[in-house]
């Protein structure tokens, strides 16, 4: 039962993380954002090492991912910053196609009929997010805008550091893991925003946006630690589908705070979600 809640308290905290990045970084610098956010991710996950043992050595181990999800970070907090939540929120399950390929091509995963028809579906839910006249103007309609561009090199690095993950993963604890990765993405946009002169912006945006910086970092970090406590009771290969349904919340929300179109996306989610869940079967 209390994976259960978990599962639950991850789905409601995914979908509403998407809504908070936007509040926090709207019209304000991407790599400063994503430090604060990110990086203020880590901070409130640490009290979890007063429950999980801390190793040292998930600094030195998670630093290649965290400079990888560094870049992945800023793009996608640029992305859902610069247009609907709506429209660019589902492209961030292609991270799930791309995760295949990189499988099936370094790390020998089957590549099966089954996922085959999984990519179509994806690939068919896209057209929903932009309606156009037919699927094929839907797609290239969606591709026009700069920030799914953003969105989709979000999914594919962020698939290539879960590539990485997981050949490091086995070797710490996850919690320590995911809390010196944040950290670490942290203390890296935060040295690139001082490098480029950003330093006065720190305070301002602090205290301009504070609510929404401490409600994405919160939410960001502690959907992560509902996902570990959902898992000591539920198998990943059923977590992972089902917090996908966040997505729902994300477009919901969009809607009410933002006034968003969310008819025709909603239907895109919804095909995007099955296909993806296609491409994890086994």
């Amino acid at each position: 039962m209390i994976g259960i809640f978990a599962l639950i308290g991850r789905i409601i905290l995914l979908g509403y993380e998407r809504i908070s990045f936007k509040q926090a970084s709207r019209n304000k610098d991407s790599i400063l954002s994503s430090a604060l956010l990110f990086g203020g991710a880590g901070i409130f996950l640490t009290p979890l090492w007063f429950f999980f043992p801390f190793e040292g050595n998930s600094f030195l181990k998670s630093l290649p991912s965290a400079i990888i999800y560094s870049i992945s970070f800023v793009l996608y907090v640029k992305s859902l910053s610069s247009d609907d939540v709506s429209l660019v929120s589902p492209l961030y399950n292609f991270n799930v196609l791309f995760l295949l390929l990189l499988s099936v091509f370094f790390l020998n995963e089957t590549f099966t009929w089954l996922k085959f028809v999984g990519i179509l579906i994806l690939l068919y839910g896209v057209s929903y997010l932009d309606k156009k006249n037919n699927p094929i103007e839907s797609v290239k309609a969606i591709f026009s805008h700069k920030s799914s561009r953003q969105m989709m090199l979000c999914s594919l690095i962020m698939a290539i550091g879960r590539v990485i993950d997981k050949s490091t993963i086995s070797e710490v604890s996850p919690v320590s893991y995911s809390i010196a990765l944040n950290l670490n993405v942290g203390i890296i946009l935060l040295a690139v925003a001082m490098i480029q002169g950003k330093a006065k912006e720190i305070f301002p945006l602090i205290s301009s946006r504070w609510k929404y910086l401490l409600l994405g970092a919160v939410s960001n970090g502690y959907s992560y630690a509902f996902l570990l406590i959902a898992l000591l009771s539920i198998e990943v290969s059923l977590a992972e589908p089902l917090s996908m349904l966040s997505i729902f919340i994300t477009i919901i929300l969009s809607k009410i705070i933002f006034k968003e179109n969310i008819f025709n996306r909603m239907i895109g989610a919804l095909l995007m979600i099955g296909g993806s869940i296609l491409l994890l079967i086994n």
